[in-house]
């Protein structure tokens, strides 16, 4: 989702992230060799099919002693790229910034990505 983001913004000719910063999620192997290299949200992949597998089979009664209203955490950790950057509060209230409008048309194509 995050790449094809990346990819109407730049036919957009909005600067990432000058002036919008985009994160994914799943650390792709593109999100590193994409342009730019997108910031990403990193997690264990095969622990959390684990922890889906044991949610089902909780719910369909094949797994003997699993609660499956119990609450699961499975660590991220933040892959910051080139897709991102501070904001600076001064600029961002600056009164005689002019807001991007999108042109006839590109709000509907913008959201049916």
């Amino acid at each position: 989702m995050a790449l094809g983001v990346l990819s109407r913004l730049a036919d957009r000719g909005v600067a990432v992230p000058q002036e919008v910063s985009v994160v994914g999620f799943d650390n792709l192997l593109y999100a590193a060799v994409c342009a730019p290299p997108l910031t990403t949200v990193a997690m264990p992949m095969e622990a959390g099919g684990r922890v889906a597998v044991d949610l089902l089979l909780a719910r369909t009664g094949a797994a003997d002693g699993f609660d499956d209203d119990s609450y699961r955490e499975l660590t991220t950790h933040l892959i910051v790229r080139a897709t991102t950057t501070t904001v600076n509060p001064t600029a961002a209230a600056a009164p005689d910034a002019t807001p991007r409008t999108p042109g006839k048309g590109q709000l509907d194509n913008a959201t049916s990505a």
